[in-house]
């Protein structure tokens, strides 16, 4: 079984050098709870950042990790291009009652 190592989980051992060869990493390890798979919507994506309340979710390629992708960078793609839709929009109607 695999899974991630956090600075968090380091801590305790970073600055003490003689417990680095005794200290697997295995035991420094977990699986997050809420995962991505590299092909999921971002329909998808967005509930499940909703969901899991987590700033970061790890992204899987086939059940191995490829990276995190974060809340905020998830978001702001799906608000800009909300945003450029509804000003885009916006400007036609605009244009078009400024024509008549």
């Amino acid at each position: 079984m695999g899974g991630i190592v956090i600075l968090d989980h380091v801590r305790e051992i970073i600055f003490k050098p003689e417990l680095y060869e005794i200290t697997p990493v295995n035991t420094l390890m977990f699986m997050p709870e809420t995962t991505i798979e590299i092909g999921e919507s971002m329909n998808d994506v967005a509930q499940k950042f909703y969901n899991s309340d987590k700033f970061n979710l790890v992204v899987l390629d086939q059940g191995k990790y490829v990276g995190f992708i974060s809340r905020a960078r998830v978001f702001f793609r799906c608000i800009g291009g909300c945003l450029k839709i509804f000003l885009m929009t916006n400007l036609q109607v605009f244009s078009e009652f400024s024509v008549l």
